[in-house]
């Protein structure tokens, strides 16, 4: 069971920070990411986490620059939008 810190991304304790590749995760999701990984090697298929886990303070930077324009936006298809107020 997760503590208010963890649930809360205050706290990194219940995390597996690999390096290389580099992705951050729970470590119960690990042993079945890396079977998950391996069954997709086999077929041919270099499946990779593109954004997992981030703690509070990342993620609060992350929005900081989104939000003041500092960082780019994207539609859900992967393309730039204004996120200028109207």
């Amino acid at each position: 069971m997760l503590d208010a810190l963890q649930l809360t991304g205050r706290a990194r304790s219940h995390i597996h920070q690999s390096e290389e590749p580099r992705f951050a995760l729970h470590r119960e999701v690990l042993g079945p990411w890396l079977a998950l990984r391996e069954a997709a090697a086999s077929d041919g298929f270099d499946v990779a986490i593109f954004s997992g886990f981030r703690d509070f303070d990342s993620q609060a930077r992350i929005w900081n620059r989104k939000f003041t324009g500092q960082r780019a936006l994207f539609d859900q298809n992967g393309h730039a939008i204004d996120g200028s107020p109207l």
